[in-house]
């Protein structure tokens, strides 16, 4: 069955609702239990983006071609951008948007992202009051830009990446930015 599970512990917890989880992802163990009648036991993960759901399966079993053309209306039903499996974008509406600061930004598939905005957007306020003196930032590791986006408000951003979809999702909004690098 579907549940919630804890970071690194293979078991599920037995919880009936996740307290830090929006109200579109109530819902979310149900909804990933639907992915088991292609996969089998799997591990799914969503992402609810500003414009719908993304969707990211870990699965041993290998998907059957048909299953894709299903997708297409569970997708339209469902408002889900992106279903990817393995890290492979098998069937896709639109690229899935996340706002950072002031950016829509694509998010690559499995890109790491803050439980919650509201997290996010205590890291940012925090990092943000220990640089306000700082003539410019380096941003190691910055993914896809949650934090670089926020410090290039107010300062110039050196921003560095080694995964390539972070990198291609930082350069999306780039331009629309001032202060980046």
């Amino acid at each position: 069955g579907a549940g919630f599970r804890a970071e690194g512990i293979p078991k599920r917890v037995p919880i009936d609702v996740c307290p830090v989880l929006t109200p579109r992802l109530q819902a979310a163990p149900e909804f990933a239990a639907k992915f088991g009648i292609f996969f089998g036991a799997c591990d799914v993960s969503i992402i609810a983006a500003e414009n719908g759901l993304d969707i990211a399966i870990k699965a041993t079993r290998k998907l059957a071609d048909q299953a894709v053309a299903q997708f297409d209306g569970l997708m339209r039903a469902q408002t889900i951008m992106r279903i990817a499996v393995n890290g492979e974008t098998r069937a896709q509406l639109t690229p899935p948007l996340v706002k950072m600061t002031k950016a829509m930004v694509p998010i690559p598939v499995g890109g790491f992202l803050q439980a919650t905005q509201k997290g996010e957007d205590a890291l940012a306020e925090l990092l943000l009051s220990h640089a306000k003196k700082s003539k410019s930032i380096a941003d190691l590791f910055c993914g896809s830009g949650p934090f670089t986006f926020a410090f290039a408000q107010n300062h110039p951003v050196h921003a560095v990446a080694s995964e390539q979809p972070a990198i291609s999702a930082l350069h999306s909004d780039v331009r629309n930015q001032n202060g980046l690098t």
